[in-house]
């Protein structure tokens, strides 16, 4: 296999375990408030990336471990509004919106490349943007969307959470874009692991004031009482889903351009919503299978025009 294919099917394993984790993140929210959840995966993450490359940290030149901070100030942003998210959407949704990174890639990318969005770019925005309308087309109550019940009426309900996932995938899209011009010159391990650190640091200093009363565990006295599928949604998100993802993606996009990178991201709504399906027994309408569908066809068409 070529080094780029090599690369391309890693970005597609990482994308399996993201699409896992949105049903563990809703789960563990329930229990624990967001900003405490992040903190614990990301101190996770940074422990297990600290032990493997705490020698290539020092190496890191001033340059990139500014690099590295911003990234992980997205990256932050990115996590924070998708688990805050996730409390009243449900992961099958928020798989496909977090997937419209790959739509907001290319206009991102235009002062990196001093290149505006083709008109392709613009059709494909286009077609996500009624994707995500026909995702959030519901009935007034009482008016089914399963395409026999007769509907008489109809609306737009974008919720809260939602809208935060949305501008997850605007902070999603700005991190592979920064990682697709810094990681060629950085060792993948410490710059991940300076991602990750900045996280940790930054929502352990948040979870105090983001959770509901100062109360950083929730409804349980102690981390003792904090019951076993949180820590292992912790462990899951924390070690496989960030350390050795961010890893396996720094890696990979030393080999492999930022709009290939979301075009193979592209699958993790299918992902989601077959791990919502599996583990919850969501069930999408007709209308929201559609929107979905027409999602993952932006983000595939998006990621071929700019495939490089």
């Amino acid at each position: 296999m070529t080094p780029r294919l090599r690369a391309d099917l890693a970005l597609l394993a990482v994308t399996a375990v993201w699409g896992a984790t949105f049903v563990m993140v809703k789960d563990a929210v329930a229990v624990v408030p967001p900003m405490t959840f992040n903190a614990v995966r990301c101190l996770m993450a940074g422990a297990v990336l600290v032990a493997l490359g705490w020698r290539r940290l020092v190496r890191l030149d001033r340059r990139l471990v500014v690099a590295g901070i911003g990234v992980g100030l997205a990256l932050t942003a990115g996590y924070s509004l998708q688990v805050f998210g996730l409390q009243t959407t449900t992961p099958a949704r928020a798989g496909f919106l977090t997937g419209l990174a790959v739509v907001f890639v290319p206009f991102l990318n235009w002062p990196v490349l001093r290149r505006p969005p083709r008109w392709g770019d613009v059709g494909v925005a286009g077609v996500a943007v009624l994707g995500v309308a026909l995702l959030a087309l519901q009935a007034l109550p009482g008016v089914g969307l399963d395409g026999v019940t007769p509907a008489s009426s109809w609306q737009l309900r974008m919720n809260g959470g939602d809208w935060m996932i949305l501008g997850c995938a605007v902070a999603f899209a700005v991190q592979i874009v920064a990682l697709g011009r810094y990681a060629p010159a950085a060792d993948p391990i410490a710059l991940a692991a300076v991602e990750v650190l900045t996280m940790a640091v930054v929502c352990a200093l948040a979870a105090p004031f983001a959770a509901p009363s100062g109360r950083i565990f929730g409804d349980a006295a102690s981390w003792l009482n904090v019951g076993g599928s949180v820590w292992f949604a912790a462990w899951f998100t924390g070690v496989l889903a960030t350390a050795v993802a961010f890893v396996v993606q720094a890696h990979a996009q030393r080999f492999t351009s930022p709009e290939r990178t979301a075009l193979v991201f592209a699958a993790e709504p299918v992902f989601a919503a077959a791990a919502s399906w599996w583990w919850m027994g969501e069930r999408l309408g007709t209308l929201g299978w559609v929107g979905g569908a027409l999602i993952v066809g932006a983000m595939v068409i998006g990621g071929r025009s700019g495939g490089g």
